[in-house]
């Protein structure tokens, strides 16, 4: 309930961009709904620098020796750089696409979110994009770690929680098809 504001607000925000499809009635049937496309430009302006700031050419990490600068640390700092670019080029599944999509939707809810995990499965680290009306979190705690609690709804396929309980993450038990809710967001 403390974030009813928050969503309303980028509910219509997403109104405003002209995000959300709607079936016009006024004055008549089928009028035209068109937004001044300013906002969404910036929008797009933002997540286009953004993106050229975190992917450049070299890649995204970038490595630094600090103290004393020799050989061999030089040679490991460019051994680590090479190996964390390629792994989140090549191995880390979606991860510029997730970043692509976080950041697109940052200047929009004003809050991004990422959760990091060991894909078991996969054996590779994943870094998943975490909507952020999927946080749920006091609207006036100022970060998680300062939140008394908060949760992060996880949306999923049927398949994707049976695939789940057949690797033995979560107890294997009978789920029904579960419920789609929608609101001004979702």
């Amino acid at each position: 309930r403390s974030r009813a504001d928050w969503r309303k607000t980028y509910a219509r925000g997403l109104t405003l961009l002209g995000l959300k499809y709607e079936e016009r009635t006024d004055p008549w049937q089928g009028a035209c709904g068109a937004v001044h496309p300013m906002l969404l430009e910036s929008v797009i302006r933002f997540n286009a620098q953004a993106m050229m700031d975190m992917f450049p050419g070299a890649g995204p990490v970038k490595t630094q020796v600090v103290g004393r600068v020799t050989d061999e640390k030089e040679r490991q700092a460019t051994r680590v750089r090479t190996d964390m670019n390629w792994l989140l080029a090549e191995k880390v599944k979606g991860y510029r696409a997730e970043t692509d999509m976080m950041l697109f939707n940052l200047p929009m809810a004003g809050t991004t979110f990422r959760k990091f995990r060991f894909d078991k499965r996969l054996k590779v680290p994943a870094a998943e994009y975490v909507l952020p009306e999927h946080i749920v979190m006091p609207y006036t705690a100022a970060s998680l770690e300062s939140a008394d609690r908060y949760s992060v709804i996880l949306p999923m396929t049927k398949n994707r929680v049976d695939a789940l309980m057949a690797e033995g993450f979560y107890r294997t038990v009978e789920i029904g098809a579960g419920i789609i809710k929608t609101d001004e967001i979702s």
